[in-house]
């Protein structure tokens, strides 16, 4: 895969030297190397990201929406009746069961203390936003899924400098899904669910459901 981004980067690089004026998202990124300290790994690695983040977060999500709404007969009927709820719900899967449960950020300076442990600039932080989602002095009765609940800081999303870039498309995209699944389908039924071992990106590796 990183190949492949570093085929297209250099695609864009020469058809920028030829005068030709690409106006696509690789393109965007490639024209940025060498402004602001920005270096050709960097591109290449916030490209790969752009892909990762359209492909196995969204799906998984999508996975987490199946389980936790069709799970809830009382939910379906409630959403079937009020379609106005459907998104509050899907931001209500991704707190409960927030698919992206570990990020990695680094310490911009000295002297930072949480906890009782100091960091040093450069230090590798690991932010647990699973545990964050549930946290009981953010959240009332936060092991609770609960569409209704009125404090919503989305953690799923990341922060700051690294806010994902793609969160309207993404919310977009299962919102129709759901949609579109309460339509055709409001009685299908949850079998076995499999998550697999990857801990840190969370969400069903493989769902049954029965139509």
């Amino acid at each position: 895969m990183f190949d492949l981004v570093r085929e297209e980067i250099a695609d864009r690089r020469a058809r920028f030297d030829r005068g030709e004026e690409p106006t696509d998202l690789i393109a965007l990124m490639t024209a940025a190397e060498g402004s602001h300290g920005i270096t050709r790994a960097m591109v290449v690695d916030n490209v790969f990201n752009f892909i990762l983040g359209s492909m196995d977060t969204t799906e998984r999500w999508l996975g987490l929406i199946i389980l936790h709404i069709f799970s809830r007969p009382e939910l379906v009927a409630r959403l079937l009746t009020d379609r106005t709820l459907l998104e509050a719900t899907v931001d209500e899967v991704m707190r409960y069961d927030t698919v992206a449960q570990v990020i990695m950020r680094c310490a911009k300076e000295d002297g930072v203390e949480l906890e009782g442990q100091r960091m040093k600039k450069g230090d590798a932080l690991f932010l647990m936003l699973g545990a964050a989602s549930r946290d009981p002095d953010a959240f009332d009765h936060a092991d609770r899924f609960d569409i209704h609940r009125q404090q919503k800081p989305l953690l799923g999303f990341g922060f700051g400098f690294h806010h994902c870039l793609g969160i309207n498309a993404a919310r977009q995209e299962v919102m129709a899904f759901a949609r579109v699944l309460l339509e055709r389908y409001p009685g299908l039924k949850v079998g076995e669910v499999d998550f697999g071992n990857n801990w840190a990106l969370w969400g069903p590796r493989r769902l049954m459901v029965s139509l």
